[in-house]
């Protein structure tokens, strides 16, 4: 664009753009091998399961066939959808599937999960990222972002959890 002469483009230097132009950073790649050793098998708990972010994390995992998935989210119409959307998937991979309309911020329901079963990777998705909306909420978001991450992260370590990723804080 800076090279556009009077807003008029030279057609003649445009060039065709690949995804990999528009990020600021190296392209990522995926090591699906790793990932199927890493992840199959497992017991794997995603929070914030049913919203946009963890739902695709919970989409992603499946295809490496863990043991079982626990998906915990505090909406429950989005964890009906996602449990809709799953069911097939999950049957046919013998996946074994938990669903919880809970919050990361109650703890006696954080440890009653993670006392059921024996989680080896948690994905902690579970956060309010629409911050527009939460610059008035700011106390609904400080518990659930920030109070709910260190009770599930500090819960993960009690049961001994192998791996925590945090996915997103705000």
């Amino acid at each position: 664009v800076k090279s556009w002469i009077n807003g008029i483009p030279n057609i003649s230097r445009l060039k065709e753009l690949k995804i990999e132009d528009l990020l600021s950073r190296g392209l990522i790649k995926i090591d699906n091998k790793l990932n199927n050793r890493h992840y199959n098998g497992k017991s794997i708990l995603v929070s914030g399961a049913a919203g946009s972010i963890g739902s695709e994390v919970v989409r992603q995992i499946i295809k490496f066939k863990p043991s079982q998935i626990i998906l915990i989210d505090n909406a429950e119409t989005p964890m009906f959808n996602i449990k809709q959307e799953l069911e097939q998937d999950m049957l046919s991979s013998n996946i074994e599937a938990f669903y919880y309309i809970d919050s990361v911020t109650d703890k006696l329901a954080l440890n009653k999960i993670f006392s059921t079963h024996k989680i080896n990777i948690v994905f902690h998705a579970a956060a309010y990222k629409h911050v527009p909306i939460l610059q008035n909420q700011a106390r609904i978001a400080v518990a659930n972002n920030v109070l709910g991450t260190e009770s599930i992260a500090r819960i993960s370590s009690e049961h001994g959890v192998g791996n925590f990723v945090l996915i997103s804080y705000m």
